[in-house]
């Protein structure tokens, strides 16, 4: 079964405000992150937090917030009992209401570690060593389509955790019946920025 993602809020980076603190504020910020042991610690924050996502399969539990202008990305095997009480969760509509029933359900579990998205984005110095080369060659990389605007030759693309917005040398008109990797693959890359996070799940 595919996992499906409980909850996906648009993420932003909220920079003003993370700016005002002081070294101090952060450094102790950082300190309760890292003495978070289960998913209820992190649960317990409140308000504190934003930019929920929540998504799972069968054996993977993975949970994606904002806390202090950095996002961390928690990842945890799923017992078997509390696998089957998750996807036992009656399916209304409401994402909300099933969100909540699920981080009550996994709210003891413990993990190993937070894992800080925010200081692995890549910077542009990085991103640029991808103009000139094809878009073969960032989907022989592991990169994945899920969009495109025809008209400014963007791409939208995900690679990790990680969105990006890919500019291709040329034109394309007729483009029905194929899919994105055939798409771009012989196309070369004009430039590559960084968007936002993305799926939070690893790639299977």
């Amino acid at each position: 079964m595919k996992r499906i993602i409980g909850l996906l809020l648009a993420f932003m980076l909220v920079l003003v405000g993370c700016s005002s603190q002081s070294d101090g504020s952060s450094a102790d910020n950082q300190a309760k992150i890292d003495s978070l042991k289960t998913m209820g610690d992190i649960f317990a924050l409140g308000d504190d937090i934003s930019n929920e996502q929540i998504t799972y399969d069968e054996k993977l539990f993975g949970y994606g917030f904002e806390y202090d202008g950095i996002y961390y990305r928690v990842l945890l095997d799923l017992p078997k009992d509390i696998s089957k009480k998750i996807w036992s969760i009656e399916d209304t509509g409401d994402f909300e209401a099933k969100n909540k029933e699920v981080k009550e359900i996994v709210s003891s579990l413990e993990f190993e570690k937070i894992e800080n998205l925010t200081e692995g984005i890549p910077s542009q110095e990085e991103l640029d060593k991808w103009i000139g080369k094809t878009g073969k060659d960032l989907t022989d990389d592991g990169w994945t389509g899920f969009g495109y605007n025809l008209v400014d030759m963007e791409f939208y693309m995900n690679h990790g955790p990680y969105s990006f917005i890919v500019v291709f040398d040329g034109s394309l008109t007729d483009v029905n019946d194929m899919d994105d990797a055939e798409i771009i693959k012989d196309l070369k890359i004009k430039s590559i920025t960084y968007e936002t996070i993305g799926d939070i799940f690893p790639t299977e």
